[in-house]
């Protein structure tokens, strides 16, 4: 499939299968225009593409993960677990990925990529906790305020 060469944000390209493609910018690239075939109310489409940047209108949901000593991928999800481990910097971080970790018992440490409001990892009391994070890039992963005693 070859896309129009110097597209301009809005213009529409529809493939050999009749997909029509719209053009959203150079920041966001190319999305498939879903076509409600019947107009139905609960129609949802199962193609997923991965250089795709999706609109929400409605609210998602995700599998939380575990995060082990030995891999933190988050390309896998946003939603993340951890006990008493040494928390490892994660792969594949992305500028502008949000999430949060939902801690069980306190880390050992933390890894360097982490950045705590006030320059320290915290020291958890009470558990489980919650502390929302931000991928500025991929070597700074800005860490929000806890959330201590979530019953």
């Amino acid at each position: 499939m070859a896309f129009p060469s110097n597209p301009n944000p809005g213009d529409t390209y529809t493939d050999t299968y009749g997909t029509i493609w719209v053009y959203a910018g150079a920041a966001n690239g190319w999305y498939r225009k879903t076509v409600n075939p019947n107009n139905e109310t609960n129609y949802a489409s199962t193609e997923v593409y991965s250089n795709v940047v999706p609109t929400f209108t409605v609210g998602t949901r995700t599998t939380e993960r575990t995060i082990t000593a030995g891999s933190f991928d988050l390309s896998t999800g946003n939603l993340w677990t951890v006990g008493a481990i040494t928390v490892p910097n994660p792969t594949n971080a992305v500028a502008t990925q949000t999430g949060a970790i939902r801690i069980t018992a306190g880390p050992t440490s933390w890894g360097a990529n982490f950045k705590f409001p006030g320059g320290v990892a915290p020291t958890i009391a009470t558990f489980p906790a919650v502390i929302p994070f931000y991928v500025q890039d991929s070597n700074t992963i800005l860490m929000g305020n806890v959330t201590e005693g979530i019953t």
